[in-house]
């Protein structure tokens, strides 16, 4: 890692970059020009007054007509949009709006590459599908759902075709490199050269047209050169070589080598996007809501479906205590429904026919039956994530400085290559073996490959243990933490209250209890159905009389017996808990029956966790906007030192305190906490509103506090994982390249050690995160 003096903001995201660079990745720079070119400059006054350094990256031709958009009468239209690779990519196609007045709304996923384009009345379609044309991106219009995964397979099956293109010519030019090493002389060298050629021109041609035309874009657009550069060089070099090499009867052919160099190396790009779209493929709503099976309407009853079976418009049932896995309406039913996964409320909502419902949500009392109005990626938490994504997907240090490293790497690559030829310039057939071997050999593999693919994998794996990491960055930023600070409500408590101990209570002080509660929209009264609830059905009883007392409490007579439950003002909180806030006394015909204490209780692994990161050398701070007494109950209780608890802080009171302790974590709720969790080292949020906490925390842990410490070991061994592929990867470029510029070996041990490296190197990362999912 550079020092941080040495390092400068991107003009465009703010992501560190190297010194005198202004850009830390081309993207950011066509954004950047095409920002100012639109007149979109003011973006950045947020951030000072900005010296445009470079002049604006151009944009491109259209290549294609678009007749065919005239003819088109809707105005909300689904497109394929082929070209995405990042959230810069989302951002700039959602800006259509502002930059064209017949653009209502653009909205663009980054997983599925799916633009929903809606215009105006009189919108001019192919105006903007020009301005797509011109950035690089070809929008392919859906009419049918099924379209997107049809281009997509498109895709798909041209990758296939270059891939088996190139495995018959490398495999056949082998063959034929046997009996030409061999010694082969006389007229049928002469047949088995052109015959080699023959089978190298669709390898050269076909197979490896990716190489050429990113190639082509680096040099026409001014882009950052990247190893594709390198590569199109030594295989047109190579050809080239090889053909002035026949035409001379020289008998010095490199067709074989570059065949299989271009076979190794579309299979390890294959194989590495097939992965990463594996890896991609789920997030976090798949992960945490997704059930098995749903019951489903079917003819008269209701039956287990497959949930992947489940469509809109279907009829299912939604039953009691399980967390809800799509966006439906209410059709018949009454319950509680808790949704502070989206709204940050700890109160459940009172949910009847008609009502909404929204994935993520839990069904607490009743079971309902429920009309399916959005599943998956459609559903209001799927987009809150996915919005989540795109909003802030930052670059870490390391991958910035990994992309430049092997922008220079190849550089320095091509200038020494420029050197071998001059130096032997004498000897033709050498020097084009020397540039070939040394072209063809170098890789920033770990750097191009394993970085990306470790955090890919890290990330992934990440969702898997319950916490949602908005970027790798976090991982790096986690081991200078020294301290860890607390909210209490919500955080270390469960934020809502709950029936912590019973004396007395029968089944008949039960069904009194439950008779007087029924009707009641109070807090207290819908924490004491649920509890009463948990122990089985309860039938109602005749209630009369039924009447609200003096201080709190209600009282009826029930079947003929006077109930009355009562809040008892003094209690000894000590002796009944320290987080006993409310003790309810229930009276029969005026004699104490039974007695029921409430409070926030602490999490389960509240305890553990604390003690854990206590363990590992971290300070413990509670930090909470809470009275003294409550605040200095939990901290004895999770064994906090009291000089470390802080009580009565407001939010803008708790950011300072973060802001003045640049290496500490801030673990909360994500309700009141967000401006705290903005201000920490890393911002950790627990529950609250996913969309808030997607946008301004660093973590989320939807599922258990326990998965805190769990975050800190996975940090630490993904750091240890790119590190050692950053390790490799320079050993094996100081070797290879040494070996290259020495002549010690030829294009072809290059063409097999080059893929066998970036295969090594795809390995770790895999192994790594077969570590990752079992640390």
């Amino acid at each position: 890692m550079l020092a941080e003096e040495t390092s400068t903001a991107c003009l465009h995201c703010l992501q560190p970059v190297l010194e005198n660079e202004a850009f830390c990745c081309s993207g950011c720079e066509m954004v950047y020009g095409i920002l100012n070119q639109q007149g979109l400059g003011d973006y950045y006054q947020y951030r000072g007054q900005i010296e445009l350094l470079r002049a604006p990256a151009p944009v491109r031709e259209a290549r294609e007509s678009l007749d065919w958009a005239n003819s088109l009468t809707e105005r909300e239209l689904n497109f394929y949009l082929e070209g995405v690779h990042c959230s810069a990519c989302v951002w700039l196609v959602e800006k259509l709006p502002t930059l064209l007045a017949d653009v209502e709304e653009a909205h663009l996923n980054l997983g599925t590459q799916l633009l929903q384009l809606k215009l105006t009345a009189d919108g001019d379609l192919k105006a903007a599908l020009q301005r797509l044309q011109t950035w690089g991106y070809r929008a392919r219009l859906i009419r049918q759902p099924l379209e997107r995964e049809t281009f997509a397979r498109q895709a798909h099956f041209w990758q296939l075709c270059r891939l088996g293109v190139a495995a018959f010519g490398a495999g056949n030019l082998m063959i034929l490199s046997v009996a030409l090493y061999a010694g082969l002389n006389g007229r049928l060298i002469v047949y088995f050269e052109w015959l080699s050629l023959l089978l190298a021109l669709p390898v050269l041609i076909f197979s490896a047209w990716p190489f050429y035309w990113q190639a082509w874009l680096q040099l026409r657009y001014r882009q950052r050169v990247s190893v594709d550069l390198p590569i199109a060089i030594s295989l047109w070099l190579g050809t080239l070589g090889s053909i002035y090499s026949l035409l001379t009867s020289q008998h010095e052919l490199y067709l074989d080598s570059l065949s299989m160099l271009v076979f190794l190396l579309l299979l390890s790009r294959y194989t590495l996007q097939r992965t990463q779209q594996a890896l991609v493929r789920h997030d976090l709503f798949h992960y945490l809501y997704q059930p098995q099976t749903l019951a489903r309407l079917e003819g008269d009853q209701f039956k287990q479906s497959p949930f992947e079976a489940i469509q809109v418009g279907d009829c299912v049932r939604l039953e009691v205590a399980e967390r809800i896995p799509l966006d439906a309406e209410v059709l018949s039913g009454k319950s509680w429904v808790d949704q502070a996964i989206l709204t940050g409320e700890s109160q459940a909502l009172p949910v009847s026919p008609g009502s909404l419902v929204f994935a993520g949500s839990i069904n607490q009392d009743q079971p309902l039956i429920v009309s399916v109005r959005a599943i998956g990626q459609q559903t209001r938490l799927a987009q809150i994530i996915e919005k989540a994504r795109n909003y802030q997907q930052e670059k870490s240090r390391l991958l910035s400085i990994t992309d430049q490293v092997a922008r220079y790497f190849v550089s320095a690559v091509l200038l020494t290559a420029a050197g071998l030829g001059i130096a032997l310039w004498a000897t033709p057939a050498l020097a084009i073996s020397r540039i070939l071997a040394l072209v063809i050999v170098a890789c920033p593999c770990a750097l191009a490959l394993a970085t990306p693919l470790i955090i890919q994998i890290s990330l992934k794996t990440a969702l898997a243990k319950g916490f949602f990491v908005q970027n790798a960055e976090s991982f790096e930023q986690l081991q200078k933490v020294k301290m860890v600070v607390f909210d209490k409500t919500g955080t270390l408590t469960e934020g809502r209250f709950q029936v912590l101990k019973t004396e007395g209570l029968d089944s008949e002080s039960k069904r009194a209890l439950w008779a007087l509660e029924s009707e009641s929209n109070h807090p207290i009264a819908r924490t004491l159905r649920h509890y009463l609830l948990a122990s089985g059905p309860m039938l109602l009883a005749e209630v009369t009389e039924l009447q609200s007392l003096v201080g709190g409490g209600l009282s009826a007579c029930i079947q003929g017996v006077n109930w009355r439950v009562q809040p008892r003002g003094q209690f000894s909180r000590l002796s009944e808990g320290p987080l006993a806030q409310v003790c309810l006394d229930i009276f029969c015909d005026g004699s104490l029956r039974a007695t029921l204490y409430l409070g926030d209780s602490l999490k389960a692994e509240a305890a553990e966790t604390v003690a854990t990161l206590q363990a590992a050398g971290l300070a413990i701070y509670l930090l909470s906007g809470d009275q003294a007494d409550a605040c200095l109950q939990v901290a004895h209780a999770l064994g906090i030192p009291e000089s470390q608890v802080l009580y009565c802080q407001s939010p803008e009171a708790k950011a300072q305190f973060l802001e003045q302790h640049p290496l500490a974590m801030m673990v909360g709720d994500g309700i009141n906490d967000l401006q705290a969790l903005s201000k920490a080292r890393v911002g950790v949020s627990v529950q609250g509103s996913a969309e808030e906490n997607l946008q301004l925390a660093d973590v989320f842990l939807a599922d258990s506090l326990k998965a805190l410490p769990a975050f800190f070991r996975h940090a630490r061994l993904t750091r240890r994982l790119l590190y050692s592929a950053l390790t490799f990867s320079l050993l094996y470029n100081l070797v290879a390249v040494s070996a290259a510029i020495g002549g010690y070996i030829s294009p072809l041990v290059a063409a097999i050690v080059m893929p066998i490296s970036a295969l090594t190197v795809f390995l770790l990362a895999l192994w790594g995160g077969q570590r990752l999912c079992r640390f």
